[in-house]
């Protein structure tokens, strides 16, 4: 079963602000624009990628979690146990209400 992450909207606010203000540094820069495209358009790819790519798939042995080019494999076995956490680092989440 394929579940999509919880997405809050300080999450979403960055992420669109960091596309927007890339595709207007990439379309600003009129004596070098293949440097600008150079750098931009990978940005927006990734931020694109974390936005629509993250989810979480129970698999028959592990949990798999993905965040864009971003994976983890948890063994259900390994799982002490489970609690809720508002802490950043807790997990690939772009939402603070995270397991």
């Amino acid at each position: 079963m394929k579940v999509k992450s919880k997405i809050d909207l300080w999450a979403a606010i960055i992420i669109w602000v960091g596309i927007f203000l890339m595709g207007g540094t990439m379309t600003a820069r009129y004596d070098q624009p293949v440097v600008g495209y150079a750098i931009g358009l990978p940005v927006i790819a990734l931020l694109l990628w974390i936005y629509y790519g993250t989810y979480y798939e129970l698999r028959d042995d592990y949990l798999y979690c993905k965040c864009g080019p971003f994976s983890e494999k948890i063994a259900y076995i390994k799982v002490k146990s489970v609690k809720l956490s508002r802490n950043m680092l807790s997990s690939m989440a772009l939402s603070l209400d995270r397991i």
